[in-house]
């Protein structure tokens, strides 16, 4: 953990969000992207700055025969010093760097969804932790299931990772090597202003994690109040 004594930093993320049905390039696909602009500050031992400009596009084709393809390109540009304190906006040689962070097979059959490849993934345990340039992305098997009315069933083999909490953000490295992540997960909104959600991760020969979450909504007329509930244990073998 890095202890701060003064830092800023800014993340724009909508400085001009892009998205558009493309007819041309996916049939009746769909197309999206964004500009983002970071600069970080850091005064500890000595003052450091990052300014980058970065951003995504990505675009997803119409489903054919049940199947549609998906890809995504990412991009952290610095400006001036490479300090690279705090959030990383370069890659592990102190680089602007790009990289294609989605590219996916997904295949829908009535209520299960099957997706194969670089994908986003958002969970307690692993998620894209959006907070810098370049988001997590995960190279993973991915199963979803909703066919108990509302309920969704969650399976994903996770094999590789980059982004901002990985070894190297500008590359994909391997998870656990030889043996990857398993995670399976049941989120339950089937009752009015109650989430209800439970996660297991294992990680071979490191650790074995649970996730439970609950959440319940009242709705007043000066606003909306939310109590959760969170309780995690997580067994690391010795």
């Amino acid at each position: 953990m890095i202890r701060l004594s003064a830092a800023a930093v800014l993340i724009a993320a909508c400085i001009a969000p892009l998205k558009a049905g493309s007819q041309t390039l996916t049939g009746n696909g769909k197309s999206e992207g964004y500009l983002r602009f970071g600069v970080q500050y850091h005064d500890q031992q000595r003052a450091t700055t990052d300014v980058a400009l970065g951003g995504r596009f990505g675009f997803e084709t119409a489903e054919r025969w049940h199947m549609s393809a998906g890809a995504g390109f990412y991009t952290s540009q610095g400006f001036g010093h490479h300090d690279n304190q705090g959030y990383p906006f370069y890659d592990n040689d102190n680089h602007s760097y790009s990289i294609l962070g989605d590219a996916y097979l997904k295949g829908k059959w009535g209520g299960s969804t099957l997706i194969l490849g670089r994908q986003q993934i958002d969970t307690p345990f692993a998620d894209s932790d959006d907070n810098g340039m370049v988001p997590n992305r995960f190279e993973a098997y991915t199963l979803l299931n909703s066919d108990i009315e509302g309920a969704t069933i969650m399976f994903s083999h996770l094999v590789k990772w980059s982004g901002v909490d990985a070894p190297d953000p500008g590359r994909f490295t391997s998870l656990n090597p030889g043996h990857g992540v398993q995670m399976l997960g049941a989120i339950y909104e089937g009752m009015e202003d109650i989430a209800l959600s439970c996660w297991y991760y294992h990680i071979e020969g490191m650790a074995d994690l649970i996730y439970l979450e609950s959440a319940r909504q009242w709705h007043h007329g000066f606003g909306d109040l939310t109590l959760g509930l969170q309780y995690a244990d997580e067994d690391y073998s010795e």
